[in-house]
């Protein structure tokens, strides 16, 4: 909500992909046999030869063949076919990599929300229901007029100005969570932006998986005996999840997932002791603040 002319007023919020905005007109090809300690860098010089390369993604996994595999990205293919027989065979130190056009697209269920800075009025003023230099209209403060409560200026207490939106519970959503539904926690974050094409080379498989926060990802069967089947065969999901469970099991947690971008460190003090010992002060670190020499966007 944004204050406006004396008064509070809702605005949207525009909602992004977290690892990144999906452009039109995009080709993801899948790269397997990718040797280990490849940094990124290197795979943009190899591959920007190619044409319009606009994101390259590898985390560290491997597949069902024992190979480190991963995604590109390019804009403006015309011909994917052709340049899918241009990529592949490409050398990479001493291996030669296998890629095709992936069946998958990078896609992840986690959103994050963005507000965009307004200027009100061209300037803000205080007194007199305006927006005064602490972000409050007519005395309330954000946290007031969600909660419903209004205070006047000179009042001495708060009161009630909206009655609470009752919410209940679904029958048939309970039944679907409770039978056809696997909720786990992701390794990481990769696992959790590329969970669908790491289940699918995992196993036969081919649930359908929502966000449902934190590092927490809802994977969907169409029958009971799938899930079954894919929860009791831990190699379809021990390489991707912690933990798996039944949906109904699981006490949900609404958990959000931030960055948190670290200026003015000395260089000396680079090292990703210290990094995780600054972001303990937030939350959880889900990300880790490895190859540090390699990484381009501290």
């Amino acid at each position: 909500m944004l204050p406006r002319d004396g008064e509070w007023t809702e605005v949207r919020w525009r909602k992004l992909n977290s690892n990144r905005v999906e452009i039109e007109g995009e080709t993801s090809y899948f790269v397997t046999n990718i040797p280990y300690g490849v940094t990124k860098p290197e795979f943009w010089k190899i591959f920007s030869r190619f044409g319009g390369l606009s994101d390259v993604y590898f985390g560290g996994n491997k597949g069902a063949n024992g190979k480190y595999f991963g995604f590109n990205r390019f804009l403006g293919v015309e011909d994917t076919k052709d340049l899918e027989s241009s990529l592949n065979g490409t050398k990479c130190r001493n291996n030669t990599l296998e890629i095709n056009i992936a069946k998958h697209d990078r896609k992840i269920p986690v959103r994050i929300q963005q507000v965009k800075k307004v200027k009100v009025g061209g300037s803000r003023l205080a007194g007199n229901g305006r927006v005064a230099g602490n972000g409050q209209v007519d005395n309330r403060s954000y946290a007031h007029v969600a909660a419903g409560l209004s205070t006047k200026p000179g009042g001495d207490n708060t009161h009630s100005i909206q009655h609470p939106i009752c919410l209940k519970s679904d029958q048939n959503m309970i039944r679907w969570i409770k039978d056809y539904c696997l909720i786990g926690e992701a390794k990481t974050l990769h696992h959790l932006a590329h969970m669908p094409a790491l289940i699918s080379i995992h196993s036969e498989h081919r649930p359908s998986v929502k966000y449902v926060g934190g590092m927490l990802a809802l994977i969907s069967f169409d029958t009971y005996v799938n899930a079954r089947r894919f929860l009791e065969g831990e190699n379809n999901w021990k390489d991707i999840f912690k933990w798996l469970k039944w949906g109904d099991t699981v006490e949900e947690k609404f958990e959000r997932v931030a960055s948190v971008r670290i200026v003015g460190l000395p260089l000396q003090l680079w090292n990703e002791e210290n990094y995780i010992a600054i972001l303990a002060k937030f939350g959880k670190l889900v990300v880790p603040f490895d190859n540090i020499q390699e990484r381009m966007d501290l």
